[in-house]
């Protein structure tokens, strides 16, 4: 009689399970942003969300839960239920700070299903007007005459390990200042207390209009339309591109049918003119990535910043 009933048991688990799947999503699903609110990763969740809860007919709300590096919240997923009901936006420490200083207890490549990625947000340059840079041979001259200051929302923060990167390939000496916001950080470079920032274009894009900042070069692998006058990196002679991916994840065992509602869902929100229109006037790129390549994405970047971290380490 057990054997029985746990057959039986077995079976309705097995037919309940696509019923599931079909009618997902019946409620609310919650896309966790492991930052705090207001970043730059802000001006890519909310219009992602606007435009999922469209394509999906539930409301996708937005809960910024930052602490300890992005570390919090990400586990807080991590730990879900794999319902497709709580999902991730990350990016680029997602995968880095692991690996590089042991941040957070996952694995990128193995903890986590993937959903697919429709926005990167390439890094640009920029300096200070009291620095006097306006070039990338300036930089290299300053370099050699004093350590260059650079702001830094955290070590193992996206646009800091762009400036790390960057200050390798022209082979420099910078110094990192870290500052906990980014009111601070555009307060420093405003005022000159810093030198150059890297960051990615949209939270950053109205002091570069306002000509605010002397905006050196774009680490894109072609011009971005929001800003068609900035030259790449790789046109200015730097071997250099370097962009913010955000990923979309789930907790692991999240239904293949569940994540196929949802890879859809943001392929449709990539192919909407007027998101991509919206997107790229804020300065970052549409550009989707399903499932699979996502997941081959990731473990090249773990590949990455694992060499990585044997040169810094040399």
């Amino acid at each position: 009689m057990k054997r029985i009933h746990l057959l039986a048991s077995s079976a309705l688990v097995a037919l309940s399970s696509p019923v599931t799947a079909q009618t997902y999503p019946e409620r609310e699903i919650v896309l966790v942003v492991p930052y705090p609110a207001g970043g730059g990763i802000d001006s890519i969740a909310r219009p992602v969300a606007e435009e999922l809860s469209k394509q999906l007919g539930q409301p996708v709300v937005v809960e910024n839960r930052a602490s300890a590096g992005a570390v919090v919240g990400t586990e807080y997923v991590k730990n879900a239920d794999p319902d497709g009901y709580t999902i991730l936006l990350a990016s680029t420490s997602f995968v880095s700070a692991p690996i590089l200083n042991g941040q957070g207890n996952y694995d990128p490549a193995t903890d986590f299903t993937k959903i697919g990625m429709v926005v990167n947000s390439p890094v640009v340059m920029l300096a200070s007007k009291a620095s006097g840079i306006t070039s990338v041979e300036d930089t290299k001259e300053q370099a050699v005459e004093k350590t260059l200051r650079y702001t830094s929302a955290g070590r193992f923060s996206g646009p800091a390990l762009a400036a790390q990167i960057f200050a390798r390939q022209i082979r420099a000496e910078m110094r990192e200042i870290p500052y906990g916001s980014g009111s601070a950080i555009a307060t420093a470079i405003l005022s000159g207390e810093t030198d150059l920032h890297f960051s990615s274009v949209p939270p950053v894009i109205g002091q570069i209009n306002a000509g605010a900042v002397t905006t050196i070069g774009v680490a894109s692998e072609a011009r971005l339309p929001a800003l068609p006058d900035v030259p790449t990196m790789r046109e200015l002679g730097v071997d250099f591109v370097f962009g913010n991916f955000y990923g979309f994840f789930a907790p692991n065992d999240t239904p293949p049918e569940v994540v196929s509602v949802l890879e859809r869902a943001l392929a449709a929100v990539a192919e909407d003119p007027a998101y991509r229109e919206k997107v790229e006037a804020s300065g970052s790129e549409v550009k989707f990535m399903g499932s699979a390549d996502l997941a081959a994405d990731i473990t090249r970047m773990a590949a990455f910043w694992t060499d990585y971290r044997e040169q810094v380490t040399q």
